[in-house]
């Protein structure tokens, strides 16, 4: 799943992506910029099981701010990466 971004952000919105099961994905979740270098805020990842993905579970770049990761599991899947930012929380994210 990408959250493509191009040159305006979205504003008092939030997004929710939660309860998924990626199975044998390129890559879990992403963020994509196609023109454009819009912030990228309020949005939370959670729930979420990644399962013999051969890439990232979660990568998310730019400039990011109150974005959650919490509570994902990573079954032979790859790494959980976001920026620090302002309200950023990587937390509760599991390998098995």
């Amino acid at each position: 799943m990408q959250i493509a971004v191009g040159n305006y952000q979205l504003f008092h919105l939030v997004l929710v992506v939660a309860d998924n099961t990626f199975w044998g994905s390129p890559n879990g979740i992403q963020t994509g910029y196609y023109g454009g270098s819009a912030p990228v805020h309020d949005i939370a990842i959670t729930g979420h099981s990644f399962r013999d993905d051969s890439g990232p579970s979660v990568e998310l770049w730019g400039q990011l701010t109150n974005v959650s990761v919490t509570g994902n599991i990573a079954c032979q899947g790859g790494h959980f990466r976001i920026p620090m930012g302002a309200g950023n929380i990587m937390d509760n994210n599991t390998d098995c």
